[in-house]
């Protein structure tokens, strides 16, 4: 029976298909459809190589003269320049307008073109950090190439952030790696509720792993690629010539995951269900047409 289909397929004869070969079709595109949904499959992408008006579209800018310090390069690719006397800010940085649901992977090439190591405040840094907001706690993890005047410290840091009874916020220190690179790239890859910390001396270094934390399998709310003076007069051009986001969701409004009624995947398995009975009602009556003819 599956062999005539096959063949009656091929031939585009639709008219000459029998009703239970149309039912089984459709069982066969509901499975390949139910086979693209895998959980903790990256199969979306945002790519700025690829996409040049990735941070132009889909970032909004903010902190110190942001329309200023902040370009956006046409080949892809964001800089940030801060001149030796900016007023104290907290950070300038592009924030995304976007979520991330379910497994992740964020990376970031950068590029320390003109830093001046600071002798004061607490340090000059770029990194990009993952926000989780709303109940039950705010939450956020962050990666960061800096320079710091205390010890003179210089390399890879990890912190965690969450709110506390004030609504403060409040960074913990979890890792902490000395590098002198000036060029490399930083990484962060959810594997459901873990973040893991990765970073490359160089453009061409293959992502090593720094660090593993755990942390929630909650939707990520906002990106947050950023540079900061850390409260010294030091000047600083950082780019970022390469930001690159593979998720299972990405998402301008709410995901998949987060809607009260998952209607999709309500609407697929129906359809099995729906199939599978018309499937073996046409198959009784295909059997009796056949004893019968016979």
């Amino acid at each position: 029976m599956t062999h005539g289909l096959a063949e009656r397929v091929a031939d585009r004869s639709f008219a000459t298909m029998k009703p239970l070969d149309v039912a089984i079709l459709c069982s066969v595109f509901l499975a390949g459809f139910a086979g693209t949904a895998a959980p903790g499959e990256m199969k979306m992408a945002l790519d700025s190589t690829t996409d040049p008006r990735l941070f132009a579209v889909r970032f909004a800018r903010y902190g110190y003269n942001p329309m200023k310090t902040i370009s956006i390069d046409p080949k892809g690719g964001v800089r940030f320049q801060l001149p030796a006397a900016t007023p104290a800010v907290q950070e300038t940085m592009l924030y995304s307008f976007f979520a991330l649901a379910g497994d992740f992977e964020i990376v970031a090439g950068y590029e320390w073109t003109n830093v001046t190591s600071p002798r004061e405040g607490h340090g000059v840094r770029c990194g990009f950090e993952v926000v989780v907001e709303g109940d039950p706690t705010p939450a956020s993890m962050t990666i960061e190439r800096g320079q710091w005047p205390e010890a003179k410290r210089d390399g890879y840091l990890v912190y965690r952030g969450t709110l506390n009874a004030e609504k403060k916020r409040m960074s913990n220190e979890e890792y902490f790696e000395p590098a002198k690179a000036r060029k490399g790239k930083l990484a962060m890859r959810r594997e459901k509720d873990e973040i893991v910390c990765l970073a490359a001396n160089s453009p061409k270094e293959e992502l090593r792993e720094l660090c593993r934390l755990p942390f929630t399998e909650r939707t990520i709310r906002k990106i947050r690629l950023f540079v900061d003076q850390g409260g010294s007069p030091t000047t600083l051009d950082i780019k970022f010539p390469e930001f690159c986001v593979r998720a299972e969701e990405i998402t301008g409004g709410i995901p998949r995951r987060d809607q009260p009624f998952g209607w999709g995947r309500w609407l697929m398995w129906g359809g099995f269900a729906v199939v599978g009975t018309v499937l073996f009602i046409l198959y009784r009556r295909e059997k009796r047409a056949e004893r019968e003819g016979g």
